[in-house]
């Protein structure tokens, strides 16, 4: 129904042509047995059985009728399954017109002892669809002939009660009309769709009322035209839906068998109210009260079923919908399903979704980590503790490090000393929580001048020739002279040289000790005189040793070939440092 403060909207018109496959239908079934058929009756070109040519009106079959099967050599089910409207030129017309029809007129309230209540129809508020499919098997052949036939309408039932919108087969051509003036039948403002369209050729179509706005589309070309803006009077004119074939070749001089023959597919109707004003999101803290208002416009009497997050509530069937405080629980995404019946043909539609957000209490953060001290680098597992329910963490670690996750993981790769903060927050406000001075990270070097309690200098703790950093980098324990990378013999074999060493293996008995070092044998060339000089290079020659604890391990590197070497070769054991 019309509402005061509805805007007005634009019809838009297109008409659609396609080679879309036919639904499979059972020819051996009446139209009825095909077809939902229980909202329309049916006009034909005959008046008592007879093709009389007049406007004294025509026999008319209502829904009861077509549902229970019935047919006639005007209405029939064709070889495919198609629901075949047949209308001579010399036809039965009603009054009014000069041209046959056999046409389905849709009852918005069926009648089982007459044709329906015809009175009761529709206005363009709301959503109303009318779809089809159709072929045009015959137009007429009459010379001097339009070949011409409606094959869809919308048609107003009060005042002029002429036909707003009309979808026609012209020779060939697709064209659609919409009428500017609802008394004016001269008045259509008209648009050619696709020309070059065959009999038998499929023809889909759809025409669409929504608040207004009218739409037929065709192959994705569109035309509007604002039927409120050019007569206003149509916003209160009820109307209806009509398909089938209306021969627009109507001559009392034909023969019988000539005329229009229009086959359908598929024909559906659908009807539904409009919403003129969704309901709003809302955002309130616990304890408010909150008040859901949704605006409708369609034909009386409209329903409502609200609903939380899909699910209907009990009981709350009005067009508001209050909820008294309110707490977390009632959080959610509300909306409305709202119904109306055009007659018995119930039609649905649902709102927009609002969002009720209801703010707790903020937070109270809190955290733990685990480890807090360590050998860079360090990763630390960072918990969330806080209360009251947090949905958002805004870490900062300290080094510039930040996350937004519940429950991070940190790697702090440089020594320091590092202070945490963590605010955590939610819809009703946030809480921060500081820890001062909380991981506490050093270097591997560190770790080894603690836990062997000497100095990460250039001395030499234990007197072996190297100095404490050179212990810390080949792996060695500064605390014990015998460790220390060194050759104990060499021996020669045939003409290899097997060099038998102590060799550096890694110490693992301090927090971040290395596991494994590389061991490369280098040589320098000596003299005649038995010298040598102090440019040693690597034979390529290596072993990579692990699992040591700073005491190094015995083992030897074969020289192929170096005890034939001339001058002689002068060895020395490298540790490589990563």
């Amino acid at each position: 129904m019309h509402r005061d403060g509805v805007s007005t909207l634009p019809l838009i018109l297109a008409f659609c042509l396609g080679s879309s496959t036919v639904l499979a239908l059972d020819p051996s079934q009446p139209p009825g047995g095909n077809f939902d058929l229980s909202h329309w009756k049916l006009q034909m070109p005959t008046l008592g059985g007879v093709l009389t040519c007049t406007n004294l009106g025509v026999d008319e079959t209502n829904s009861v009728a077509l549902e229970a099967g019935f047919t006639n050599a005007y209405f029939y089910t064709g070889t495919d399954g198609a629901m075949v409207f047949w209308a001579p030129n010399n036809g039965a017309i009603t009054s009014g017109s000069s041209d046959p029809r056999s046409e389905l007129r849709e009852l918005i309230k069926p009648n089982p002892t007459g044709n329906g209540d015809v009175n009761v129809n529709w206005i363009p508020y709301g959503t109303h669809i009318l779809d089809a499919t159709c072929k045009v098997w015959q137009v007429s052949s009459m010379a001097g002939a339009s070949k011409k036939v409606i094959i869809g309408q919308i048609h107003a039932q009060s005042g002029a009660a002429l036909p707003t919108v009309k979808l026609q087969y012209n020779n060939g051509s697709i064209e659609g009309m919409v009428k500017t003036n609802s008394t004016d039948d001269g008045s259509d403002k008209k648009w050619v769709f696709k020309t070059n369209v065959g009999l038998s050729n499929n023809i889909t179509y759809q025409i669409k009322v929504v608040n207004g706005l009218v739409s037929i589309v065709m192959n994705g070309v569109t035309n509007s035209l604002n039927i409120f803006q050019s007569d206003p009077n149509y916003t209160n004119s009820t109307q209806y839906f009509k398909a089938g074939n209306y021969n627009q070749d109507g001559n009392c001089s034909s023969s019988s068998n000539d005329g229009a023959r229009v086959a359908f597919y598929a024909v559906s109707l659908f009807h539904a109210p409009s919403i003129t004003n969704q309901p709003a999101s809302q955002t309130v803290t616990v304890g408010s009260n909150v008040t859901f208002i949704v605006g409708a416009a369609g034909n009386p009497p409209l329903n409502y079923f609200w609903r939380r997050n899909g699910t209907n509530l009990t009981g709350k069937t009005n067009a508001t919908l209050s909820i008294p405080d309110v707490q977390l629980t009632n959080a959610g995404q509300y909306s409305v399903i709202i119904t109306d019946s055009v007659g018995t043909v119930n039609s649905v539609v649902t709102s927009s979704v609002a969002t009720l957000t209801v703010l707790p209490t903020p937070p109270t953060a809190d955290f733990t980590a685990a480890p807090t001290n360590g050998v860079a680098p360090v990763n630390v597992a960072f918990s969330d503790a806080s209360a009251g329910s947090p949905t958002s963490w805004d870490w900062n670690f300290g080094d510039m490090g930040t996350s937004a996750l519940q429950n991070p993981s940190y790697t702090y790769t440089t020594a320091g000393v590092y202070t945490v903060r963590l605010i955590a927050s939610n819809g009703g406000g946030s809480s921060t929580n500081t820890k001062t001075a909380y991981i506490n990270v050093i270097t591997p070097l560190q770790s080894w001048s603690n836990f062997y309690g000497v100095p990460a200098d250039t001395a030499d703790a234990d007197g072996d020739g190297v100095s404490n950093t050179n212990e810390f980098l080949t792996g060695f324990n500064p605390t014990d002279p015998t460790a220390s990378a060194h050759i104990i013999s060499i021996a020669s074999s045939a003409s290899d040289m097997t060099i038998t060493y102590l060799g550096a293996n890694g110490d693992t008995t301090y927090a971040g000790g290395p596991s494994s070092r590389t061991n490369v044998l280098e040589y320098s060339a000596g003299a005649a005189d038995g010298s040598y000089t102090n440019s040693f290079v690597s034979t390529g020659i290596n072993q990579v040793l692990s699992n040591g604890t700073g005491s190094g391990c015995v083992t030897n590197l074969v020289d192929p070939g170096g005890a034939t070497n001339t001058p002689s070769r002068y060895y020395r054991i490298r540790v490589m440092v990563p």
